[in-house]
């Protein structure tokens, strides 16, 4: 009967085993049916079963299975977990961040945010976490900042803005970091570009450079007014100078970043030389700028 209420079909790949024989998962992705057995495996301790170190369970529908959840994060032989868009919400993500087994967890566009944070904060097994497309806000990153055992982070289009990124900028750990599509601006970039263990920063489409509209931005914020609004052109100027000396010093204190990606910027022409200068990037995207 459990079996029927929790997959009323079974394929060829599925065999339920006698006892002190083993259900043998393949190398190919885990669907449906192997995560029932695997539960079925952890409520029963019935069938002994051979799981494999790498799930991959993308586009799964969780909503219909939640206490699957509990059942991944209670093996140890599990550290590889993909659940990218399956919607498993903040309660099962919280879950997760407590397995002794999982090293790499990837929750992209899973609807998590704020209530998961602390969770995340104090993982001491996690070291490659993506929570790409989610709603982590600048805030969240005063506590994600804290974790001291990731190595690897993706954060693209969470709204972290120049807060969340000064504050990763704190973090001592990451080696890796993803911002891209976060509303970042030459501020948070320049403290992110002075960390001493980041060796690899992708900063992709957000607001660094000397034509950034940031500044157009808070003024019609300022006035209710969301038609763009020229500023004279003095302060233009004045404007573009600050951020390009901005932009100059940034990349001057870079001592440890190697690979920079920059594409979908505001970046000029005469900024282009600052990164010729620097001795330290060996692999930089410039794309879709204001070069040329």
């Amino acid at each position: 009967r459990l079996v029927e209420q929790l997959s009323p079909r079974y394929d060829e790949r599925e065999v339920l085993m006698p006892p002190n024989s083993q259900f043998i998962v393949t190398e190919d992705p885990i669907w449906k049916d192997d995560l029932i057995t695997i539960h079925l495996r952890q409520i029963s301790n019935q069938y002994p079963v051979i799981i494999p170190e790498t799930l991959d369970i993308r586009y799964f529908d969780f909503r219909q299975m939640e206490d699957i959840v509990e059942s991944i994060t209670m093996s140890s032989t599990i550290k590889s977990l993909d659940l990218t868009h399956s919607e498993i919400g903040d309660e099962a993500a919280a879950i997760l961040a407590t397995s002794s087994s999982i090293t790499c967890l990837k929750l992209n566009g899973d609807k998590i945010g704020r209530k998961v944070d602390r969770s995340f904060a104090m993982s001491t097994t996690i070291t490659t976490l993506d929570i790409s497309y989610n709603r982590f806000g600048e805030e969240g990153m005063e506590l994600i900042q804290k974790n001291r055992s990731i190595t690897s982070l993706r954060l693209a289009r969470n709204g972290i803005g120049n807060y969340g990124a000064k504050q990763l900028a704190k973090n001592t750990t990451i080696t890796s970091l993803d911002l891209s599509y976060n509303m970042i601006e030459d501020e948070g970039a320049g403290l992110l570009l002075t960390s001493k263990t980041i060796t690899s920063l992708n900063l992709e489409s957000n607001r660094i450079g000397g034509n950034n509209r940031s500044w157009f931005e808070r003024i019609n914020e300022r006035n209710n007014n969301n038609m763009p609004q020229d500023p004279s052109p003095k302060i233009k100027t004045l404007e573009k100078l600050a951020s390009s000396l901005f932009l100059r010093k940034m990349l001057a204190c870079n001592s440890s970043i190697t690979s920079l990606g920059l594409s979908g910027n505001c970046i000029t022409d005469k900024e282009v030389k600052y990164f010729a200068q620097n001795s330290t990037i060996t692999a930089l995207d410039l794309g879709v700028n204001e070069i040329g």
